[in-house]
């Protein structure tokens, strides 16, 4: 049975990104102060690279909603607040004995706005306070997860390449593929919530094929407090394991201030350059 790999964020998330994977390769994401005069210039850059930047020194709501700002224009959620930002996780409650304390069963994996036909380009993903037990975040790079199903079910990726691999939504949503490729050859990616896609009668037969690549290529990093990630939602899919404890997310959704490709190269055609 295929396992997800963990670790904590800083020098460890670095040395795991770095290390060559099963079917050779690197992803070496960059580490970036959000409190820096440069931090903005270099998520971007890092953004272009490889589609993920690990930050630190988000100290507070107030610090998060302003680095948000000089990296997005944010789009504003249903449940966000005055400053675009939208929290999550398990309150405190006074009171609590230990075995009473909050749990929150966690999100599977998925790109932001799977359900819109102009889904967002990034996500900023911060913890304020992180929980006792779990609250990892897990991440799917879809560079690779797209290598590894060429290699092992290429006809799977055919069918989830296709314009009508699946409705994606409820009563009103949109039909699209999980694979996007674009005139240039890069590749993008949409996953779905759980119960949030009817697939094709032909998509449906390779589900769990996708479901067994989703967790061979899945990361889980736990954050603690004043760190986060910015991800493009159109590269990387991302979840949060299961959390027992009181603690705080913050969740920025917008578009680039700067030019960002869509989605990446396939892998064999990114190792001479920029993905």
């Amino acid at each position: 049975m295929p396992t997800s790999r963990t670790c904590a964020p800083d020098g460890p998330l670095l040395q795991l990104f770095r290390r060559p994977s099963p079917g050779g390769g690197r992803t070496a994401i960059d580490v970036v102060d959000a409190e820096q005069s440069q931090a903005a210039r270099r998520s971007a850059a890092g953004l272009r690279r490889t589609g993920l930047v690990a930050l630190s020194g988000l100290a507070g709501r107030e610090t998060v909603a302003q680095f948000a700002g000089r990296i997005m224009a944010i789009q504003r959620q249903r449940y966000d607040g005055p400053d675009g930002l939208t929290s999550m996780g398990a309150p405190t409650r006074p009171g609590l004995r230990n075995a009473e304390r909050p749990v929150d069963l966690g999100v599977a994996l998925h790109t932001e706005g799977s359900t819109l036909v102009r889904s967002p380009r990034l996500l900023l993903l911060t913890c304020l306070r992180a929980p006792a037990q779990g609250g990892h975040v897990r991440l799917v790079d879809g560079q690779r997860l797209h290598r590894g199903m060429v290699k092992r079910c290429p006809a799977a990726v055919a069918v989830f390449a296709s314009d009508s691999a699946g409705f994606f939504g409820s009563s009103c949503g949109v039909t699209a593929p999980v694979f996007g490729r674009r005139a240039d050859g890069r590749v993008s990616v949409r996953l779905p919530l759980n119960g949030l896609v009817c697939w094709a009668p032909e998509a449906e037969q390779h589900v769990p094929a996708l479901r067994d690549a989703l967790i061979r290529n899945t990361v889980a990093v736990k954050l603690q407090a004043g760190q986060g990630l910015l991800v493009d939602n159109h590269r990387w899919a991302t979840g949060r394991g299961l959390s027992v404890g009181p603690h705080r997310l913050l969740r920025a959704l917008g578009f680039p201030h700067d030019d960002l490709p869509v989605g990446a190269l396939p892998a064999h055609s990114a190792r001479g350059g920029a993905a």
